[in-house]
């Protein structure tokens, strides 16, 4: 199966920066997941079908995918715009400066993936991406810690919660950026209760979470793929910056896996596969290991994704 390839011009027209984003002078190896477990008997086939992006477009032609997180969910949105057949995205400027967070560095170094949207499946279905590094309901900044907000001052909070009430498919993620128990579990709860109340109903019909993939410290000292999953080896590593909450992601994923389960809401765990691919990251980014190629193992995610969107609307 042939990776999902970005155009230039995608990037260009939003003032992407490929560098930060993931796109590698060569990309991985193809490597498929094949997914196992409870409700996973044929989404592999399907999310290997050579029409899998025509299928997805004909069934939800005239909707509308949103996809709210931090830069590793960007890369999803790149990623599912590119397979849907997207050749530029488009940032509104006026409207990111308006609706992100005061107090965040906005347009100071990072001026991209913030508040991004894209036509796809020639133009019949519209795909956006929102920043939301907590994934916060409504600007709710008192729902953490506030010494994790501090600490966390340099980065994108947009407000979603207007747009959520348009979206037909909703993809949510919390990302990797710290926060104690608690407070994580309270924001999470409070955000899938808050959009359930939006809607006006249990759940987003087509709404999935997706749980945080693994980040091994010092990723470039193995194998890639590994023969084994390194899900020991995401431990807190003196001098590695990140690495302390990099450590907590599996325990918190069982703690966002609960509350969506809870909720009647899709959890999509990438854990186990990304615990397996320490490596399909930028060669010149010294040290990067939390983001991957573009072309890369996001490829599966976006295939699943769809696959599984159209295997539920196959079975109503």
């Amino acid at each position: 199966m042939e990776p999902v390839k970005l155009s230039p011009t995608f990037l260009k027209n939003w003032q992407q920066s490929v560098f930060f984003w993931g796109q590698c002078e060569e990309a991985p190896r193809a490597l498929r997941w094949e997914p196992r477990g409870g409700g996973c008997d044929g989404l592999a086939a399907t999310a290997k079908s050579p029409t899998l992006a025509q299928d997805f477009c004909d069934a939800f032609s005239g909707a509308s995918m949103m996809l709210v997180g931090d830069s590793v969910q960007g890369e999803l949105f790149s990623t599912l715009a590119a397979l849907l057949g997207a050749d530029h995205g488009v940032q509104d400027e006026a409207a990111a400066r308006r609706r992100c967070l005061p107090g965040s560095r906005l347009m100071a170094h990072h001026a991209h993936e913030v508040r991004v949207e894209a036509l796809v499946c020639d133009g019949r279905l519209g795909i956006q991406f929102i920043r939301n590094e907590f994934l916060l309901w409504a600007g709710a900044r008192d729902t953490l810690d506030a010494a994790a907000i501090r600490r966390q001052d340099n980065k994108y909070l947009c407000d979603w919660a207007d747009d959520a009430s348009g979206a037909d498919l909703l993809v949510l993620s919390r990302g990797l950026h710290e926060a104690p128990d608690a407070a994580f579990a309270e924001q999470l709860a409070a955000t899938l209760d808050g959009l359930a109340a939006a809607r006006g109903a249990p759940n987003a019909p087509w709404l999935v979470y997706r749980g945080s993939h693994a980040v091994v410290p010092n990723c470039h000292a193995y194998a890639d793929p590994s023969p084994e999953s390194l899900a020991d080896r995401v431990v807190a590593t003196p001098g590695e910056p990140h690495s302390a909450a990099w450590a907590n992601i599996s325990h918190q994923n069982r703690i966002a896996k609960d509350i969506a389960d809870a909720r009647g809401v899709t959890y999509m765990d990438v854990f186990a596969q990304t615990a397996r691919r320490p490596g399909a990251r930028p060669d010149w980014h010294a040290g990067e290991c939390m983001h991957y190629c573009v072309p890369g193992p996001i490829d599966d995610w976006a295939r699943l994704l769809l696959a599984y969107w159209l295997e539920k609307r196959r079975s109503r």
